[in-house]
């Protein structure tokens, strides 16, 4: 397999400037590789390897008028995230080489390519809708048989709560893992206790809604983290400029009509909050070395900006967040994160330059 995966880039290399479509055939079929193995268990060395030439030559290439530059760049990434049945099981290691795709580009300057990374995230991946009801549905398979015992000794309505919590909070590929155990839990209460005929295909049918609720969260909740890992780069390489384009895709300053789709950065205070304690935002870093730099502090600048601008846009008392999802011990730890990043609005309300070029009003309100 590394044989055929070194023979395919070194095709790309040789015919490049010689034959554009022998060049674009070589990327095409890198990446059809890409996608077979990604779709196998213990492929990851080989899923690497790839990825690993693929930056190679978007590094190589990344000046160049080159027409596969978007499938260098960013049409794997989605790909991978578009998959059927996706267990997730390569998604850390898509998303550090994805990350360093987007770094090398804030770094270069390169707009045009960021513009297009920017819209295949926001058209490429469907935005997720609350769907607490395909729990309700699953579980009441025992009510509709009139099975009302079976469901209260099973606790199943804390279980359809627990779901839901365990639902909007899926980030990683183990959040979705312990999303899928709760899910068969439920199943094997409900294989006991109700007849085959009573099931027949609905069971498949609702799972089947369960599963895609699940995994839609959790890509859609991997972008939301992405847009913060650029946002913080942008603050980093100095080219804040870079952060309008994400915030701002959908609806120009000087559009005449607004763009479909959904935005990749958080809008409202609750997903700022889960992003902190669920997902530990604060612990992100480079997706390579960047010379002894730390990426938190650039983060923790990020996540003040998208408080300062949700607050611009929803007039939201911050003083009454939406916290009652969290405990005690998480209040105490968002509590205390807060208090950082007052520390770092101090800092930051002095920056005028910053809040010219992303058009923000300095004279708001700040936690």
């Amino acid at each position: 397999m590394k044989i055929i995966i070194n023979q395919f880039s070194r095709l790309h290399e040789t015919s490049k400037s010689q034959n554009k479509e022998v060049s674009k055939l070589s990327i095409y079929y890198l990446l059809n590789i890409l996608k077979k193995i990604s779709n196998k268990k213990n492929g990851g060395i080989f899923v690497r390897i790839i990825l690993n030439r693929l930056y190679n030559i978007f590094n190589e290439n990344i000046n160049n008028q080159i027409d596969t530059i978007h499938m260098i760049a960013v049409k794997w990434y989605i790909n991978y995230l578009r998959m059927e049945d996706n267990s997730f099981e390569y998604l850390y290691i898509y998303n550090k080489s994805f990350k360093k795709n987007i770094s090398l580009i804030i770094k270069n300057n390169k707009k045009k390519i960021f513009k297009s990374l920017i819209g295949s995230l926001i058209d490429g991946i469907s935005v997720v809708y609350r769907n607490d009801q395909a729990i309700y549905e699953y579980t009441g398979l025992l009510l509709y048989n009139n099975y009302l015992e079976v469901y209260k000794n099973n606790k199943l309505e804390e279980k359809n709560k627990k779901i839901i919590n365990i639902t909007n909070k899926i980030y990683t590929p183990k959040n979705y893992k312990n999303f899928i155990e709760e899910i068969e839990k439920v199943k094997k209460i409900l294989t006991e206790n109700l007849e085959l005929e009573q099931l027949n295909d609905k069971l498949k049918t609702l799972e089947e809604k369960l599963y895609k609720w699940g995994a839609d969260n959790l890509k859609y909740n991997n972008i939301m983290v992405i847009s913060c890992y650029m946002g913080a780069y942008c603050l980093f390489a100095k080219n804040e400029n870079f952060i309008n384009e994400i915030w701002n895709y959908k609806q120009p300053k000087d559009t005449v009509a607004t763009h479909t789709g959904h935005n990749i950065f958080p809008e409202k205070m609750e997903t700022i909050f889960s992003l902190i304690i669920d997902y530990k935002i604060f612990q992100e870093r480079f997706a390579f070395f960047e010379e002894h730099h730390d990426l938190v502090p650039y983060m923790k600048k990020y996540i003040m900006l998208l408080i300062f601008k949700i607050q611009i846009n929803t007039k939201n008392d911050l003083a009454k967040p939406h916290i009652n999802k969290f405990n005690s011990i998480e209040l105490e730890n968002l509590k205390y994160k807060i208090n950082q990043l007052k520390k770092v609005s101090n800092n930051l309300i002095e920056d005028k330059n910053l809040f010219d070029i992303l058009k923000l009003n300095k004279d708001t309100d700040m936690i």
